[in-house]
């Protein structure tokens, strides 16, 4: 892949974009929104569930100390139009983390094995807070060269990062 298009959204704004008007927050608001049906849920050595068919395939990345719950408005919503996955980062939640202290670039490979065995092709990544981070980095590895169409940061500084990089990496121009 020679270009990977990064798109900077910010705030509330891109929260509204992702699946329509905020609600304030309520003792409620802090238990997940339930998945439908057609959704399925799995552990192995990731948490990851996944709904729908098409392409482009959607996958969620939440920020740091998050989990996969924290999409699953945007997985009921957009499952009726595209394949749709959400994770659990390795080290959050169900998800186990057996490479030593985390880092932004060691989460990234383990996406980067996760969209290998999922055979997962044209892929809009979709990451809050770290996960833009993890997403943008994810991108520079062999699997996301290959697999990744788009990135869209929400509330990261992924536009400073990505700018930095598309001024050292050819590809990324």
């Amino acid at each position: 892949m020679t270009r990977i298009g990064v798109v900077m959204i910010r705030g509330l704004l891109a929260l509204a974009c992702l699946i329509g008007p905020l609600r304030p927050a309520t003792a409620e608001s802090a238990v997940p929104v339930p998945l439908h049906e057609n959704v399925s849920c799995t552990t192995d050595r990731l948490h990851y569930c996944h709904a729908g068919s098409g392409e482009p395939t959607l996958l969620f990345l939440h920020g740091w100390g998050g989990r996969a719950e924290f999409w699953n408005s945007q997985i009921n919503f957009f499952s009726s139009h595209y394949r749709v996955y959400t994770v659990d980062l390795p080290g959050h939640a169900r998800s186990g983390y057996d490479g030593g202290t985390p880092t932004i670039k060691g989460l990234a490979e383990a996406l980067a094995g996760f969209l290998d065995a999922q055979e997962l092709s044209h892929v809009i990544l979709i990451g809050h807070d770290m996960g833009g981070f993890v997403g943008l980095a994810l991108t520079q590895t062999d699997a996301g060269r290959a697999r990744i169409r788009g990135l869209v940061a929400i509330e990261s500084l992924v536009n400073w990062v990505a700018e930095s990089v598309a001024t050292t990496d050819p590809d990324m121009s």
